[in-house]
């Protein structure tokens, strides 16, 4: 079996991002054939030190103005 998917993720703060997916399963494991479409939503929660790098780091990317 194999997978192929993308996803698209937003940040909405330091901690948190919500993703969309989408992809394929290709059950005979040679991506000849599409199996099985699917989509969906992910919820992700980043339990970071309040003075950790990478949350400095999301913090300064979230708020940085071009």
């Amino acid at each position: 079996m194999t997978e192929i998917c993308n996803s698209i993720n937003f940040n909405i703060s330091a901690n948190v991002a919500v993703a969309v997916t989408q992809g394929y399963y290709f059950f005979d494991g040679t991506n000849n054939s599409r199996s099985t479409q699917y989509m969906g939503f992910a919820f992700t929660y980043n339990f970071l030190r309040p003075h950790s790098v990478n949350k400095q780091r999301k913090k300064a990317a979230l708020i940085k103005e071009n």
